[in-house]
């Protein structure tokens, strides 16, 4: 069983506010600890249609703006945002990028989570409303939640952990498919 805290708030339900609850996935000897939100705390698109990206990935996506402009200001305190340290992840063009949220890869879900059981996840309320008309796929309670990478399978895809806790490499289409939950991932000292 992962170690759990409590960091920041998010909007859980209607104009209900709760804290936000992180399983600890890593942690150093100096006691830098990298974090995942316990539940799926929102509903979103990998990338939008209207935005008519030709070349849709993680450096220039949706998701990516919305974790570290608005989720970042809206829902930790400056004391908070002062213990959030840069995450590096590489991208497919070998530069490194340097956020302070972001999302799983499929290697990493495989390595924090190397159980398939444990990489399954429940959606909060505010994660289960409709996105446009559109309901992420929940099954058993448990929902799809988007990684960062998209598909090496299936160009054009975005991978995902599914509801059965499974990887799904080949993922639904970027802007034709259903939206997926959100499962954010932080560095904090």
């Amino acid at each position: 069983m992962k170690e759990t805290l409590k960091f920041g708030r998010y909007l859980y339900k209607g104009k209900e506010v709760a804290d936000l609850e992180w399983l600890v996935l890593d942690e150093t000897p100096d006691g830098k600890k990298l974090l995942i939100t316990r539940d799926c705390i929102e509903v979103m698109r990998y990338e939008y249609p209207q935005n008519r990206n030709p070349n849709p990935h993680w450096t220039t996506c949706v998701i990516r703006l919305w974790l570290n402009k608005f989720f970042t200001q809206q829902n930790f305190t400056e004391e908070e945002r002062a213990r959030m340290l840069p995450i590096p992840v590489k991208t497919p063009r070998k530069s490194v990028l340097k956020d302070k949220v972001t999302l799983l890869s499929a290697e990493e879900a495989l390595r924090y989570f190397p159980d398939q059981e444990e990489r399954r996840a429940k959606p909060t309320p505010r994660a289960k409303r409709p996105l446009r008309d559109e309901r992420i796929c929940v099954r058993n309670g448990y929902c799809y939640w988007y990684l960062r990478e998209l598909s090496e399978r299936c160009l054009g895809n975005w991978t995902a952990v599914t509801t059965d806790g499974s990887i799904d490499e080949i993922g639904a289409d970027i802007y034709l498919g259903r939206p997926a939950a959100i499962r954010p991932v932080i560095m904090i000292k």
